[in-house]
């Protein structure tokens, strides 16, 4: 069961690689297309994190959504982001710490927010965070990626009419990376 599990996880992180790449292929030549649906967003939400319990066996992940929204947008993007901002929470944060994905409906808008008491990101790369091939060098900790996940990330979210996305952090104490969708 645990060789399963391990294969399972792979297999989810070996697919978000290739659509990453295929997705900048597209941003590259100037071509996002979005399939638009709607859909609702807590849903997705709960699918990813089950999906991501097996990568966060050193973690807790707590969901506490908000009430259930419905949005027009492209899931299978979305849930890309979702994802990213997922793998990279486990992937910065010490083990045996929680990792909190909320969502926050206001007005017009359904914010989603990834929280982690992680390593943090200084505001000088803050910045530079969500530039394509952009990597924080953490010279005690070597992490893998290529620096496009946020890229991608800010990419879908821009072509989102409406769309906003962010970082909070603070070195040592953790990050919250989130963005905005209108509601509908």
């Amino acid at each position: 069961l645990d060789y399963l599990t391990r294969a399972r996880s792979q297999t989810i992180r070996l697919r978000n690689i290739i659509i990453s790449f295929l997705d900048l292929e597209g941003v590259q030549n100037g071509k996002m297309p979005l399939n638009e649906e709607s859909f609702y967003l807590n849903k997705i939400i709960r699918e990813i994190v089950n999906d991501m319990l097996p990568l966060a066996f050193n973690h807790a992940i707590r969901v506490d959504v908000d009430q259930d929204v419905m949005i027009t947008a492209d899931r299978a993007k979305i849930g890309l982001v979702i994802t990213n901002f997922l793998s990279n929470a486990i992937k910065y944060s010490h083990a045996g710490t929680e990792i909190v994905l909320r969502s926050q409906v206001e007005n017009d808008k359904v914010t989603v927010m990834v929280s982690d008491r992680g390593i943090g990101i200084s505001p000088r790369h803050q910045k530079k965070l969500f530039e394509r091939f952009y990597r924080v060098d953490h010279s005690q900790e070597v992490k893998s990626g290529f620096g496009i996940g946020l890229y991608l990330a800010e990419e879908i979210i821009k072509n989102h009419p409406g769309g906003e996305i962010g970082v909070i952090s603070e070195e040592g104490k953790g990050s919250t990376f989130w963005f905005s969708l209108p509601r509908g």
